[in-house]
């Protein structure tokens, strides 16, 4: 475990392998959020007349953080040989806390299923041949060696790469959710943060990351204030000596106010010491990029409807190791941008 943990930090803390992880997302989500690209798998219903879709916000950031991250990880040729691993994938993770809480198998049978359709694509993956999967990236490459090395058998180097795929996948699109809902009820905010990642897109498309990195406060306010409401695992973060008489609510100008609070020893959504989680930059990179290329790329406004919007709730019924999901769903119009 400790030679897995020094892979992890190579690959997600190391300057040059975390560039190449970030330009290689950068492509796999330019690509995904093409207008014409949109996937009907979040898509509700279109209105070409108008020149609008309506998203599911919920199936949008599922897909498209899933997808381009593990495109990044894995390349192009993961779904040339398993064309339904992404859903395969997702059906598990949607209910991979059963096996986790170690629920009996007739509780469990469609997360056991759908973690072996998985596991079947990842093995048949993993079994290529060398050049066949040359996008791997290095963290995998590395370990796929040692464990052939090791003669561990290619089912269990598949579920032992299948584990990582779920730490990389499970929190960051709940967490891209949450900015979104939160941004899609707040205009004045949205508009704020919009002005912020704008000045980071160039005309030829190209993003630069060393802005939304430095230069975004509002961006950076609610990640951080996202961070603290939606992580399950720290009571600190709701405590009200720390963050203010406030802290049970969303309110990201906490962290524009106070440019010290996220090194305040009671915020740590990453952990602290040993546990602090190398894949916290990647994590940080993808969510930015996600949402500056889709406000620079979209106009967004919430679904009309008769019933006043209101913020969803956290669904406090699904155990939950990390970042915490929505009790229901968010309905979004979106629209290709004018520049």
């Amino acid at each position: 475990m400790n030679l897995e943990r020094d892979w992890f930090k190579t690959q997600l803390l190391e300057p040059e392998l975390l560039q190449e992880l970030q330009d290689r997302y950068t492509q796999f989500l330019g690509q995904s959020l093409a207008w014409k690209d949109l996937s009907t798998l979040y898509i509700v219903s279109s209105n070409s007349a108008m020149n609008f879709k309506t998203v599911s916000l919920k199936g949008f950031a599922r897909h498209t953080v899933s997808y381009c991250s593990t495109s990044t990880f894995f390349g192009r040729a993961l779904l040339r040989v398993a064309s339904s691993f992404g859903q395969d994938y997702q059906d598990f993770e949607e209910e991979s806390w059963k096996i986790f809480y170690r629920l009996p198998w007739f509780l469990a049978r469609s997360s056991h299923a759908a973690k072996a359709k998985a596991l079947d694509g990842l093995e048949r993956y993993l079994l290529l041949p060398e050049e066949e999967r040359s996008e791997l990236a290095w963290l995998f490459q590395t370990m796929n060696t040692e464990l052939r090395y090791l003669s561990v058998p290619p089912r269990d180097v598949a579920g032992i790469t299948m584990i990582i795929i779920w730490a990389i996948n499970n929190n960051a699109h709940k967490i891209a959710f949450w900015i979104f809902a939160h941004l899609l009820h707040d205009p004045p905010l949205l508009a704020a943060l919009r002005a912020e990642t704008d000045a980071a897109c160039l005309p030829s498309g190209a993003i630069d990351v060393s802005v939304l990195l430095t230069a975004s406060p509002h961006l950076d306010a609610v990640w951080y204030e996202t961070l603290r409401m939606y992580n399950a695992t720290s009571a600190f973060h709701l405590n009200g000596v720390i963050f203010g008489t406030d802290a049970q609510a969303f309110n990201a100008r906490r962290f524009l106010e106070n440019k010290s609070l996220p090194r305040t020893k009671g915020y740590a959504p990453f952990g602290g010491g040993h546990t602090y989680r190398p894949g916290r930059l990647f994590a940080q990179r993808e969510i930015y990029l996600f949402v500056a290329m889709t406000l620079w790329q979209f106009e967004l406004e919430l679904e009309p409807r008769e019933a006043p919007h209101r913020m969803p709730k956290v669904d406090k019924n699904l155990p939950s190791a990390a970042a915490m999901g929505p009790a229901e769903d968010v309905l979004v119009r979106m629209q290709p941008r004018v520049h």
